[in-house]
């Protein structure tokens, strides 16, 4: 946990989380969600989108920026997975705050 809060705006490869965890790659998912009630890569995503509602909120940070300054493959991809998390799109969100 400690490696993914520190990591969660970079790439994070989930076979790096499993070495660290000292498990096979299949043994580190079921046993993370068993522990966390989600997968890692769903745990990552909601770490970002939650810095991104801070960012949104507290910043005038773009949305561009924001994207990739929490690692996202594009701002496509943040605005797909803001929108699907929060319900609204990233400028509805600042918009409202």
């Amino acid at each position: 946990m400690e490696y993914i809060h520190e990591h969660y705006t970079s790439d994070i490869d989930l076979d790096t989380m499993a070495t660290i965890a000292l498990q096979s790659r299949f043994h580190f998912v079921r046993s993370f969600k068993a522990a966390v009630g989600m997968t890692p890569y769903q745990y990552v995503l909601q770490l970002r989108i939650e810095e991104a509602k801070r960012l949104l909120t507290h910043t005038d940070m773009t949305v561009t920026e924001i994207s990739f300054r929490l690692g996202f493959s594009s701002t496509s991809q943040f605005y797909r997975q803001f929108s699907r998390s929060a319900g609204v799109t990233p400028e509805r969100y600042r918009k409202g705050r």
